[in-house]
C-alpha cells in the first residue's frame, strides 16, 4: 500500500447461504515463499512487522464460523472473507 498508482477493489458474492467478501490490491502481491506461510505467526515481508495480524484475523473469522484466505490474483494481493449469512 501506499505506492503511486495502487488501487483496491472491493467485491461482495452473495452465495446463499454465505457472503463472500474480497479485498484485492494492485500492489507488487505477495512473494511465493512468504504466502506459503502467510498464516504462521510471525510470517512477514517487512522489515518493522510481527507478522500477527492475518493470523489473528483469520482465528477470528474460524471462531465465527467463517474463513480468510489468500485467493489467486493477476496483479497484487487478493484475499477472501467468507461470512455465514446471519
Amino acid at each position: 500500500g501506499g505506492e503511486a498508482g495502487s488501487g483496491i477493489t472491493i467485491a461482495v458474492d452473495d452465495q446463499g447461504e454465505w457472503v463472500v467478501l474480497t479485498i484485492a490490491d494492485t500492489g507488487a502481491g505477495i512473494a511465493a515463499d512468504i504466502a506459503e506461510r502467510l498464516f504462521t505467526p510471525f510470517a512477514t515481508s517487512r522489515p518493522t512487522g510481527l507478522g500477527l495480524g492475518l493470523t489473528i484475523a483469520q482465528d477470528i473469522m474460524h471462531d465465527l464460523g467463517g474463513s480468510l484466505r489468500l485467493v489467486p490474483s493477476t496483479q497484487g494481493a487478493a484475499f477472501a472473507i467468507a461470512m455465514r449469512r446471519a
